[in-house]
């Protein structure tokens, strides 16, 4: 009888024993279940996110539209013809570094061999270079060559690559970052609509091409408000303290006014900046304000 109850005993401890392994299996399934779909929501929501960033790089791609060889029609491969003489660049920039430009001539057809965003490489025979796409259109049979004559800039303005209204920046084949200041003298040789073709003081090395500036933004020439002009030959040049700093010299140098001083003796400065990073001060009337006085003689 004694031996009956303690197997019955030791039966009833291992049922509990197996009833409580099974509870925990089930509970431990249901976790994994658990964890599983949570990782499912995370590789999911992961995925929803690359899946948004590849549609918003395709959203910044520029519309077909919104190029510039379609807006124009320029195709490679097609002849064009140039109406008038225009820079050709060693390559698709804003500004290159040649020294020596390369120019169009009137009525001449060019090849277009390659685009790349504003321009088209072009060739002709032994002669090949860069040229923003504008000049292949017909447009350009409206550019009016006009008797060069002396503008100044009312207000820092931007010159651009062709006389068109198209925002830089909803096209960033566009250049938009070369400016010219308030007082800033510009030679106007061409006029397009409501354009002027100029040509601009340069400090530095380089070929920025054919600019453009709206009319607008010029006003007729005046000495008293030009800030750009050329140093007279053998003008002497004068440190912060005015005093003449010998062996130096900017002879016939193209240069900008950065300030005026009027010393205690009532005497008249401007603090000069020029080529190739020179600056110093001079005497006002050793300041011709006319950076083109050379190429008209007045």
């Amino acid at each position: 009888m004694k031996r009956f109850l303690v197997v019955v005993i030791l039966l009833s401890i291992i049922s509990l024993y197996l009833g409580c392994a099974n509870k925990n299996l089930r509970r431990q399934g249901i976790n994994d279940k658990s964890n599983a779909t949570s990782a499912q929501v995370v590789d999911t929501k992961r995925n929803d996110n690359k899946t948004a960033r590849t549609d918003d790089t395709h959203s910044t791609s520029m519309p077909d539209e919104k190029k510039l060889d379609t807006r124009f029609g320029i195709e490679v491969g097609k002849k064009y013809k140039i109406r008038g003489r225009f820079v050709l660049k060693s390559r698709p920039a804003k500004v290159d570094s040649s020294l020596q430009a390369t120019y169009t001539n009137d009525n001449e057809e060019y090849t277009v061999v390659n685009i790349k965003g504003a321009y088209a490489n072009i060739k002709k025979d032994d002669k090949e270079g860069w040229i923003p796409l504008w000049y292949l259109t017909e447009q350009t049979s409206k550019i009016i060559e006009i008797k060069p004559v002396n503008k100044i800039i009312k207000k820092e303005s931007t010159l651009y690559i062709f006389p068109i209204d198209i925002n830089p920046d909803d096209n960033p084949d566009i250049d938009k970052d070369l400016t010219l200041f308030e007082g800033s003298v510009v030679r106007v040789i061409r006029e397009y609509e409501d354009w002027y073709n100029v040509v601009f003081v340069q400090y530095e090395a380089g070929n920025w091409g054919d600019r453009w500036i709206k009319k607008d933004s010029v006003e007729e020439f005046s000495p008293e408000k030009s800030k750009e002009g050329i140093v007279r030959k053998g003008a002497p040049i004068y440190d912060d303290k005015f005093n003449v700093l010998k062996g130096i010299s900017y002879d016939n140098g193209r240069a900008k006014i950065q300030s005026e001083i009027i010393t205690e003796n009532m005497d008249a400065f401007y603090y000069i900046s020029g080529v190739a990073g020179f600056n110093g001060y001079i005497k006002k009337s050793d300041f011709i304000p006319n950076p083109f006085y050379e190429d008209n003689d007045n």
